[in-house]
């Protein structure tokens, strides 16, 4: 297996010396698992005085880091390490990046073969040096350090520690916290008890699915009380296979998920971890375009908002905009769905063909599946309870959402395994119940009230017939 490579521009390489004589780089290093190379910034400085930075134009607090110093330094990074069989990748560390994440970890350690990390100092850097040279920023908190030498060993170690062989078991990567959305379970070691704290008795039990249990419960527990906003962004996705399970979205059997989950690094894993970063993304990519769209000119041909000049004003602003969020939109245009909207601008929504290659897959079948009852439980209407006016009725709300239930576990019977069961169990209640009250409406008369019962459990019965899994 080839090394992966770290190429580092930084003003103090002598900084790293200390982390790759002892950590885990260190010994990825020795065993040619990964190649640290470091350009010295400074050696490529214009003047006698070897002057790297300079004020910032227009005023201001602070030096810049000079383009012409930087670029130099990037090109020379580039020839002495680029090949045409990397897949490359320039890295500024930086407050104002993405923040960096598992997820983010991991696609860097499955999609690239190299890293070049360029270490920032003083006030920044020019900003032509991030458009001619920089791929992506990513920051490692919401703070301020002195320079871009601990991000970026920050950076280089959570992307080593995923590379195959460099971590002995890697069964411990794959249960890290983090993995799957939640923070890791309670963790216990001799003495039995120490200080009047016991170390729980199902960890003696011997039954390893209950071990299992208790653990998925502690993780969620965990995360809810630690990191409400993990918590809160796992509910707003539509759950991936550990996160439907541990969160108890799904009820399943741990057999019925698990015999579905991908491998970690598989083909399968990486397109459903993109797909989740496109529902992760699509707001923010909304949020942008939106703002640019908006805040441009009011030229609109036969007095249209989504005029051809608007949109090709709007497309050579975003192909401008160096926000992550919209080059990103830009490389992976085709896995989103751009609407515009009535009210003024567009809605952005990660698209599911991400996942077309992997849809005769046992995971692919059941992210889709997990997908579409997403949408279905978005799509059903809630017939009016009380209303006497402007309200749906039975040849609306209720009838359209019976055909939109049928049509769906239909599509999925016999693919799923317990999801399905699971799924259908749960939306059969759901309407059911809506159903139920529907029918009991103050407002109906005698007659129309014996008509809209019989409809009712005519609708509920063929809703029960529907195929099983």
């Amino acid at each position: 297996m080839a090394a992966f490579h770290f190429h580092i521009l930084t003003l103090f390489p002598e900084a790293f010396s200390e982390v790759l004589a002892s950590s885990l780089l260190g010994k990825a290093r020795e065993r040619g698992l990964a190649e640290f190379h470091f350009t010295q910034i400074r050696d490529f400085a214009m003047d006698k005085h070897r002057s790297v930075d300079d004020t910032p134009y227009g005023g201001g607090e602070g030096m810049l880091l000079r383009p012409d110093v930087l670029h130099a330094a990037w090109k020379d990074a580039e020839a002495k390490t680029r090949s045409d069989g990397l897949r490359s990748r320039t890295i500024l560390l930086s407050p104002q990046g993405a923040l960096l994440t598992q997820e983010k970890a991991k696609r860097l350690a499955n999609d690239y073969d190299r890293l070049v990390l360029v270490c920032g100092h003083y006030e920044g850097v020019d900003e032509r040096f991030i458009e001619l040279c920089v791929d992506e920023e990513l920051s490692i908190g919401d703070y301020i350090l002195t320079g871009g030498e601990l991000p970026a060993m920050v950076l280089a170690d959570a992307v080593t520690r995923l590379l195959p062989g460099v971590v002995g078991n890697e069964d411990s990567v794959a249960n890290d916290s983090l993995e799957g959305g939640l923070l890791k379970y309670p963790q216990y070691t001799k003495p039995r008890a120490y200080e009047g704290k016991d170390v729980p008795e199902v960890l003696f039990s011997g039954n390893h699915g209950a071990i299992a249990k208790w653990r998925r419960e502690k993780q969620v527990e965990r995360t809810k009380a630690k990191r409400p906003d993990l918590f809160a962004r796992l509910r707003s996705l539509v759950p991936g296979v550990v996160a439907a399970f541990a969160l108890g979205l799904s009820g399943c059997q741990t057999s019925s998920l698990g015999s579905a989950a991908p491998k970690p690094g598989s083909r399968e894993a990486k397109l459903i971890a993109q797909y989740d970063e496109d529902v992760v993304r699509a707001p923010r990519i909304q949020k942008e375009i939106n703002s640019i769209f908006l805040a441009g000119s009011e030229l609109r041909p036969s007095g249209w908002a989504f005029g051809e000049t608007r949109l090709k004003e709007l497309d050579q602003k975003l192909r401008a905009s160096e926000n992550p969020d919209v080059r990103y939109f830009l490389a992976n245009r085709e896995f989103f769905a751009q609407v515009p909207d009535s009210g003024g601008g567009f809605l952005i929504r990660a698209n599911p063909k991400r996942l077309a290659p992997i849809a005769s897959t046992k995971a692919g079948r059941l992210k889709l599946f997990q997908i579409e009852a997403s949408q279905l439980r978005e799509s059903i209407a809630n017939p009016c309870f009380y209303d006497y006016e402007d309200c749906g009725d039975l040849t609306s709300d209720a009838v359209e959402n019976e055909g939109l239930i049928q049509a769906f576990f239909r599509k999925h019977a016999g693919k799923t395994g317990g999801a399905y069961a699971t799924e259908k169990r749960k939306v059969l209640r759901e309407v059911t119940r809506e159903l139920d009250v529907y029918a009991a409406r103050p407002d109906w008369n005698p007659a129309t009230r014996e008509q809209v019962r019989a409809a009712v459990r005519d609708m509920i019965a063929r809703l029960r017939r529907l195929p099983a899994e």
